[in-house]
């Protein structure tokens, strides 16, 4: 590769600060409203925070496969998707989880999360981590590693 090269690749991970992302091209030659990688990011935790599974699940594509955490085995499809989201969700009275700035370089993006929660049973737990997302050219998620540890979760509500 080429200096010329580099550098287009480099200014291309600017994303929303300075220049469009592929998606977001395609989303304004095609006069779309498909959601950019932000605002898919921003869907994503929002969801969480609401512990509304239908609205997370809609994030993802299809077909979409998750490691989250990264070191578990994938999870594929939006039917596990929901699954794991309610079974985590459902032992929670509250799950904030607030999204650093997204890095987002073309159809991928990391943002680094801290998250109170408040298990069922009264306890809480901290946990801070990095979501790395792959998008479709449609603006959901392909793929979604998740690097944290869900201990203290665990420990807060009882599991």
């Amino acid at each position: 590769m080429t200096f010329s090269h580099y550098r287009a690749l480099s200014l291309s991970c600017l994303g929303k600060r300075t220049i469009k992302t592929g998606i977001e091209k395609k989303q304004q030659l095609k006069g779309s409203a498909m959601p950019t990688p932000a605002k898919t990011i921003e869907n994503y935790f929002d969801a969480i925070r609401r512990k509304d599974a239908d609205a997370w699940v809609a994030c993802f594509a299809d077909d979409a496969v998750a490691f989250d955490p990264a070191h578990t085995p994938a999870r594929r499809g939006q039917d596990a998707h929901r699954a794991f989201f309610e079974g985590v969700a459902g032992q929670f009275s509250e799950l904030n989880f607030q999204p650093g700035e997204p890095f987002v370089c073309g159809n991928r993006a990391a943002v680094n999360f801290t998250a109170q929660c408040r298990a069922r049973n009264g306890r809480q737990a901290e946990v801070q981590g990095i979501d790395v997302f792959h998008f479709d050219d449609n603006g959901n998620i392909a793929q979604l590693e998740g690097y944290w540890d869900p201990a203290p979760l665990f420990i807060a509500a009882g599991a």
